[in-house]
């Protein structure tokens, strides 16, 4: 988490697990987790799934890990990284399936895979912290904008 970066004054924002924060998040919301893979990927069902892990210090990575074992699904990890932009490049680039917010997405080349036999995957909650410090007009607009992308109401913290 980047709460040091906040309280150093380094970062106004950071967006993460509100369980893992000291303070109050501003606003919260929850994502549901989707199988997500490139468009050109093709799987072979009687294969192990290659699987593509977004590392985290929270309980994603096991939430993700037990629904493939509930079932006695067969995968393996092809691509693990801290870095969510190198975790959407292995997906872009067709190296495997990944479990992520569908939002985070942003490239019509990467979709959820839509086989009826996978498990459901977990729901997520993030929340946004911010600096004592940020400036009123970044925080207005900030949580304005998050707000508005989220349909929900800014809190007053």
């Amino acid at each position: 988490m980047s709460e040091p970066a906040i309280q150093q004054r380094e970062l106004d924002f950071v967006i993460g697990d509100p369980s893992q924060m000291s303070d109050p998040a501003v606003i919260e919301w929850k994502s549901r987790l989707a199988w997500l893979a490139s468009t050109d990927l093709s799987i072979d069902p009687f294969q192990p799934w290659p699987l593509i892990l977004c590392e985290s210090t929270n309980r994603w990575h096991d939430d993700i890990v037990s629904c493939l074992r509930a079932p006695g699904w067969a995968w393996r990890v092809v691509v693990e990284s801290a870095s969510l932009d190198a975790t959407l490049a292995a997906l872009d680039s067709g190296m495997g399936v990944s479990a992520l917010p569908a939002e985070a997405v942003r490239n019509p080349r990467v979709s959820e895979v839509k086989y009826a036999r996978l498990p459901v995957l977990p729901e997520v909650r993030f929340g946004m912290l911010r600096s004592r410090t940020a400036p009123t007009s970044a925080r207005a607009l900030m949580e304005t904008a998050l707000a508005a992308s989220l349909k929900a109401e800014p809190a007053t913290i």
